[in-house]
């Protein structure tokens, strides 16, 4: 073949791409995209004319459309065929984008927790808390690690998984919690992004929080100190107390540092 400028080799065809040379050889093997000609030694060349058709290739991959759907579509493309294809490309990266929107939402949210929590550490609070929804488990008198895995399994079958947040719990009883039977009757929650199917009210307002650095198995000495607090200073609280662990086992290699949350409503007077 004589030298023709016209003609690209595959790396420099590849380069208006950022792309790489075997990403080419790929596509030529499974018939999606073919160089224009091939000499006798077996090198590939393509014309320039051929960028606008990788260049739709290479966009709609972006957008999320399988490599056989696109092949499909240049088989029988059409000025009406890519009205189709586009409408549909939208349709996916909108979900895409509700879908990173629900992600950012839920980083801020575990970020800015893991913020409170190392910087209230040890320390009871009153907080002002915004309302939420949760979904619950089934409750249980069990708190072996086998039961509240069931138990937290159960909460999340009861919600939307897309539209949960990373953080879950367990709802306690006053009545347990004040006598220093912190394994009492219990039911795990996860938290929901928004309103959903099967989602409880937790309502919002003052809140008392303890944020309890230690080991799980510390957890009944961070209940005294928040009961003995709330006994001390005659403090009115709701019927159920919230337990979150917000630096956990995914955050720390050492028990001692992890940090979990107590919580109560603080009934208005």
């Amino acid at each position: 073949m004589k030298k023709n400028r016209n003609y690209l080799t595959t790396q420099e065809f590849a380069n208006l791409f950022g792309i790489t040379k075997h990403t080419l050889f790929h596509y030529d093997d499974i018939d999606l995209f073919k160089p224009a000609c091939v000499n006798e030694k077996g090198y590939r060349f393509y014309d320039i004319h051929q960028y606008d058709t990788l260049d739709t290739i290479l966009d709609l991959k972006d957008a999320g459309m399988k490599l056989s759907e696109i092949k499909e579509y240049l088989n029988n493309r059409s000025p009406e065929n890519i009205l189709t294809v586009y409408d549909n490309q939208l349709n996916r990266i909108n979900k895409r984008i509700d879908q990173l929107k629900l992600i950012r939402k839920n980083v801020m949210i575990v970020s800015n927790g893991a913020k409170t929590a190392l910087a209230c550490k040890n320390q009871i609070k009153f907080e002002e808390l915004h309302d939420e929804y949760l979904t619950f488990s089934k409750t249980s008198t069990n708190t072996d690690d086998f039961t509240y895995t069931l138990l937290l399994t159960d909460a999340i079958h009861h919600s939307n998984y897309a539209k949960i947040e990373y953080i879950t719990g367990t709802r306690l009883l006053k009545n347990d919690i004040m006598k220093g039977e912190i394994n009492g009757t219990q039911a795990c929650y996860t938290k929901c992004l928004s309103k959903e199917k099967n989602s409880v009210l937790k309502e919002g307002g003052t809140y008392l929080s303890y944020y309890h650095e230690g080991s799980l198995d510390t957890l009944n000495k961070g209940y005294k100190i928040f009961c003995d607090y709330i006994k001390e200073n005659n403090v009115d609280v709701d019927n159920y107390f919230y337990e979150e662990t917000i630096i956990g086992s995914w955050a720390s290699k050492d028990p001692n540092k992890y940090i979990s949350k107590i919580s109560v409503r603080v009934n208005k007077k």
